[in-house]
């Protein structure tokens, strides 16, 4: 398990640079304008997180 922040994929969002594992790698907290809960898929192979969805406003296909 990864400890600390991660510079996010500059191909979700330019605003959004880092985020924090909250618990078991399966939610973070996004630092932004507003703090919001995602749910994020680890890959293992690449060692980065996707982000699949931040609330309504950011979606990713993976």
């Amino acid at each position: 398990m990864l400890n600390g922040p991660i510079p996010l994929r500059k191909q979700a969002h330019d605003s959004l640079r880092f985020i924090t594992f909250i618990e078991s790698g399966r939610f973070v907290t996004v630092y932004d304008s507003v703090t919001t809960l995602v749910r994020l898929s680890y890959d293992e192979s690449w060692g980065s997180v996707e982000v699949l969805r931040i609330g309504s406003r950011l979606h990713n296909d993976v």
